[in-house]
């Protein structure tokens, strides 16, 4: 026969759970620090260089063209998944602009893997919205006026 006692009785399976509950919350609190060395919210120098220099490389890409199959060969290589279907509505023929003309520059970061940068053309500055999420390289998220938005 099996007795158990609820009255009275050793306490050290509680301070053991209680142990364990704190070493399970305080993992929970520190989670990050086993990544901290590779995340930043930062741009790093570099980082700024690169985006400004994708930015710049897919604006040229996706400037005026006759040739619908030729563009889209040049424009689909900086593409994230999700901006495949928007960039496959645009007509090579109504774009604005025929070459990039001036120095980049970064808009704003949200985050070190989002950032938007703007760069001037022969025409409208465009504003290409950068992400390094799921790549190692830069990719093109959106693409737009720079002052659409801005009230002009």
């Amino acid at each position: 026969m099996l007795t158990v006692s609820a009255c009275g009785g050793d306490e050290q399976p509680d301070r053991a759970a209680d142990a364990s509950k704190e070493q399970a919350q305080e993992a929970a609190d520190n989670w990050h620090e086993e990544y901290a060395g590779s995340y930043t919210d930062e741009l790093s120098a570099q980082d700024e260089k690169q985006a400004m220099k994708r930015a710049t490389n897919f604006v040229s890409a996706a400037s005026r063209h006759d040739d619908d199959a030729d563009w889209w060969d040049r424009v689909e290589p900086f593409l994230t998944d999700t901006a495949l279907p928007r960039f496959n509505a645009v007509d090579p023929r109504s774009i604005e602009y025929t070459d990039t003309d001036g120095d980049p520059e970064i808009h704003d970061a949200q985050t070190a893997n989002l950032v938007n940068v703007d760069v001037p053309t022969d025409g409208p500055t465009m504003r290409v919205l950068l992400t390094r999420a799921g790549s190692d390289d830069w990719m093109v998220e959106r693409w737009e006026y720079a002052n659409e938005g801005e009230g002009e």
